[in-house]
C-alpha cells in the first residue's frame, strides 16, 4: 500500500460517553451575541482579528465538560485564540485534545483544566484523534491566518504529534481542500482523512 490512498465519498460519525467536552463558545452567549457585546464596548470598527483577540480576552471561546446523567459542568478549558472547532477525549479519559482558530492544537488535563502541552500548525484546526495507546495525536488542518497566500498543499495537511515530548512525528499533503477530519485505526498503524474536495485518504503512519 502506498503512503496515501484516497476514495471519493461523503458521511459523517457520531460519538457518546458519560461525559462530553462541548465545542464552541461560552454558554451564555451565543457567537454573534458575544460579537455584537465586543464591539457596543468598543465603540469603534474593528477587524476580524481584533474582534478575535478581544473576545478571547474577555473569555469568550471556552470549552465546557459536562456530566451527560446530570447536566452538571465539571470543568471549563479557556482557549485564548478563537472559536473551538473540536475536542477528543484520551483513551484513559483523563486528557482532552481541543483544536480551532487559534491555529493551535492544545493538550488539557481533564481533572485540574491545564493546558499540558501547546502545538503549532499551519492553519485553522478542524479535527483531532488521540492513537488508541493515547501516546500520539492526529490533527486536520486547512484555512485561516497563517494560510492566506499559501498554497493548499501547505496548509490542508494532517500532523502526527508525540503528546509527550510535543514533537512533530510527521506531516501528510495531498488534500486540496480544508481536511475536516481525521481518526487513527484501531490499530494505530494508519490514519483515514476526509477533506472539502470531497476524498478520503488513507496514509500509513511511522512506527
Amino acid at each position: 500500500m502506498s503512503e496515501s490512498s484516497k476514495t471519493k465519498t461523503k458521511g459523517k460519525s457520531k460519538g457518546k460517553g458519560k461525559q462530553s467536552a462541548a465545542k464552541g463558545q461560552d454558554g451564555q452567549l451565543s457567537c454573534l451575541n458575544a460579537a455584537a457585546k465586543v464591539l457596543a464596548e468598543k465603540g469603534e470598527p474593528m477587524t476580524c482579528m481584533e474582534m478575535i483577540e478581544a473576545m478571547a480576552t474577555k473569555g469568550y471561546w471556552t470549552t465546557p465538560l459536562w456530566d451527560v446523567a446530570s447536566g452538571k459542568e465539571l470543568q471549563r478549558f479557556h482557549e485564548l485564540g478563537g472559536h473551538i472547532s473540536c475536542v477528543a477525549f484520551s483513551p484513559d479519559g483523563r486528557q482532552i485534545l481541543s483544536g480551532g482558530w487559534s491555529e493551535t492544537v492544545r493538550l488539557w488535563d481533564v481533572e485540574s483544566g491545564r493546558e499540558l502541552h501547546r502545538f503549532e500548525t499551519p492553519a485553522m484546526v478542524h479535527s483531532v484523534a488521540f492513537s488508541p495507546d493515547g501516546r500520539r495525536a492526529l490533527s486536520a488542518s486547512g484555512g485561516g491566518g497563517r494560510a492566506v497566500g499559501v498554497p493548499a498543499n501547505d496548509h490542508c495537511v494532517i500532523q502526527l504529534w508525540d503528546l509527550k515530548s510535543g514533537e512533530e512525528l510527521r506531516r501528510f499533503k495531498g488534500h486540496q481542500k480544508f481536511v475536516l477530519a481525521v481518526t487513527f485505526s484501531p490499530d494505530g498503524r494508519y490514519a483515514l482523512s476526509g477533506s472539502a474536495d470531497q476524498t478520503l485518504r488513507l496514509w500509513r503512519l511511522p512506527k
